[in-house]
């Protein structure tokens, strides 16, 4: 389902931008460079996830533990 992959993404971008903030932003490091593609790329996901469940009428989302 778009959501539950939205969410998915949410909490890998989160997590990557828990290492973002504890590295030095040193734009001009690779490893830094492959963390951003990270953190953008999980972004953009999340972003067209949510779009699509808006266009198709967003799924209902489940109650903890349940089904909608």
């Amino acid at each position: 389902r778009l959501l539950d992959m939205r969410d998915q993404h949410l909490a890998k971008l989160a997590a990557l931008r828990e290492v973002e903030a504890t590295r030095a932003k040193q734009g001009d490091s690779s490893a830094y460079l492959i963390l951003r593609f990270g953190i953008e790329f999980n972004q953009w996901i999340a972003d067209w996830c949510e779009r699509a469940a808006e266009r198709l009428g967003a799924e209902p989302v489940a109650a903890e533990g349940g089904k909608p």
